[in-house]
């Protein structure tokens, strides 16, 4: 069967997958395996390529010769899901013997997309595997996705009622339960992790029992920071250029998120910007772009959608096409060589964004750059911009337009937002189950309550203050979106220490970092006496952002970006 399998590789696989397949291949033959694992592991080749109609395929072939295989079926019933054909899915997947392991990942994958609701078989099969592995994970999280965290934290429950405590498995109940609205049980499910990895988690939320922030002393520092001059304005390019001097296309996903989905905020931040500017945006949104892995379509669908998007370029004809580059290049979707070659065919120049500039991130902007004019960031703290070559251009997030306004400000301390990292569950289970009167909005609620722009700014409109967590790892954080959102609806923001932040606005004047939860508790303290310091702060962060970072200076920012040489002006500070 080796010539078969070799065959195969050297006709249908590119041959930037060549030496890989060559190695499975003979790993394969010597391990002496059955002739469903090379197939297998040829297709997941393919798959992990984003080459999905090619890994089908494949699994067709090993599926021809050995049509009852259980490990065939189950890959070929996950892709089946994958590409949206879910009637094929539900075919190969009664086909697998019950009480097979080989059903778990098919119903799995089902579940993940919104395709197959009932978890019963689900929470039998796993429940009954002693190791917490991957796929209760993504159970768990899956369930959360779907607006169903009681389920998820019960089914860690009875698994651990069965099989003993797992360092994951109580993080992943503990992210279930405090979205399942338990904050008190959350955090005795996630204590003795925090206390356990003190060291590591002490740099990203503070210690576990941090020590108490005296309120006297925070409002000394406001009052100090509000008596003291702020700090310069972060210099923003462009100055010079007219905002309707350049036609820009921004390419992107249509959406953010997985299952929980909201749309495209910075497409919608951009296009207000331009709008409010006086500049010339065009909007071309689709996930096949974007998020090419989660669209549940072939390859083929995908391809026809990047035709249109040539055609949209070709008949339009930007000046600039701005790109969302917040996934890495497989062989489905956009790539730098195809990107490349509409260039030199339509004439545009390239800016390339990028949503969280990252160390992590730096060989994929790098990637983006070599054939870009320039390289957009929100974080002048990047890591990653000194490798951009001079291309690097760092802008606020362009949040300074309706619906994001002032209003009423005056319900209390809000966090809205994801909890895709552990060690902010922590924090906020902690904080949730302090007198604090902390908002949450997290989980399927945030869905529900901030489904579009304009409820997601009323919430910000309505609180007080807005608590943001900017740690991404020991070492990095980021500049969120939600930094410019909540100061543009007149909240004042809790920050935490030490982020990119601090290079717009100035600390104890603009608004309010914190290290540990015992900052935070003690400036809601302070501010709850002296509500006249948290409107001063929140009305002059206001204020100095419309003064420096409003929609023309920043849409100016977008256009030097793209100009035909890099900058002059650097500010990669």
């Amino acid at each position: 069967m080796t010539i078969v399998f070799e065959t195969w590789l050297a006709e249908r696989f590119p041959a930037t997958a060549q030496p890989a397949g060559k190695a499975r291949i003979e790993e394969w033959r010597k391990a002496g395996a059955p002739p469903p694992l090379a197939w297998r592991s040829l297709a997941h080749l393919a798959r992990s390529g984003g080459l999905l109609d090619l890994a089908i395929e494949t699994l067709e072939c090993g599926l021809a010769e050995a049509p009852g295989d259980d490990g065939l079926l189950a890959d070929r019933a996950c892709l089946a899901t994958q590409v949206g054909d879910d009637d094929t899915a539900r075919d190969l997947t009664a086909r697998i013997i019950p009480g097979s392991p080989f059903r778990i990942l098919p119903l799995l994958t089902a579940f993940e997309a919104g395709t197959h609701d009932d978890i019963t078989e689900l929470v039998a099969a796993l429940g009954g595997l002693g190791q917490w592995d991957d796929g209760h994970d993504r159970l768990v999280k899956a369930c959360r996705q779907a607006g169903r965290a009681g389920e998820g934290a019960g089914f860690v429950a009875q698994w651990m009622g069965r099989h003993g405590i797992a360092p994951m498995a109580l993080v992943r109940a503990g992210e279930a339960l405090l979205e399942a609205g338990q904050p008190e049980a959350s955090l005795r499910m996630l204590q003795p992790i925090w206390q356990a990895n003190e060291d590591s988690l002490a740099a990203m939320i503070g210690p576990c029992r941090p020590p108490t922030t005296l309120p006297d002393a925070i409002e000394a520092k406001i009052e100090h920071g509000l008596a003291a001059p702020p700090n310069p304005p972060f210099a923003l390019p462009g100055a010079e250029l007219s905002p309707d001097g350049a036609r820009v296309l921004f390419v992107g996903a249509a959406t953010n998120g997985g299952r929980e989905v909201f749309p495209n905020d910075l497409a919608a931040h951009l296009a207000a910007t331009a709008d409010v500017a006086g500049g010339q945006l065009d909007l071309w949104l689709d996930d096949s772009t974007g998020k090419p892995l989660e669209v549940r379509a072939p390859d083929s669908a995908i391809a026809q959608r990047l035709a249109a998007l040539a055609q949209h370029i070709e008949r339009t004809r930007p000046d600039i096409v701005l790109l969302d580059c917040s996934w890495s290049p497989t062989g489905r979707g956009l790539s730098r060589d195809m990107v490349a070659g509409w260039k030199a065919r339509f004439g545009f120049r390239l800016v390339c964004m990028f949503r969280d500039a990252l160390k992590a991130a730096q060989s994929l902007m790098e990637y983006w750059a070599e054939i870009s004019e320039g390289v957009l960031v929100f974080d002048p703290h990047s890591p990653a911009l000194p490798a951009m070559g001079g291309k690097g251009v760092a802008i606020p997030v362009p949040a300074l337009h309706p619906p994001f306004a002032p209003g009423t400000n005056d319900k209390g301390l809000l966090f809205v937002g994801g909890l895709a990292q552990p060690h902010r569950v922590m924090l906020l289970a902690a904080l949730a189950n302090r007198p604090l009167g902390l908002t949450l909005l997290i989980g399927a609620e945030r869905k529900q309550r901030t489904a579009n722009s304009a409820d997601y700014a009323a919430h910000l409109a309505r609180a007080g203050m807005v608590l943001n967590l900017a740690a991404h790892d020991q070492a990095e954080r980021l500049v969120t979106g939600r930094v410019w959102e909540s100061i543009a609806c007149g909240a004042l923001l809790l920050e935490q220490d030490g982020s990119g932040t601090e290079a717009f606005f100035t600390p104890w004047h603009h608004y309010l970092p914190w290290s540990h939860a015992g900052d935070i508790e003690g400036i809601c303290r302070v501010l709850e006496r002296r509500p006249d310091l948290r409107d001063a702060i929140a009305s002059r962060a206001l204020a100095f952002a419309r003064d420096h970072y409003g929609p023309d200076k920043v849409w100016r920012a977008v256009l030097a970006a793209g100009r035909e040489k890099p900058p002059s002006h650097q500010n990669q500070s």
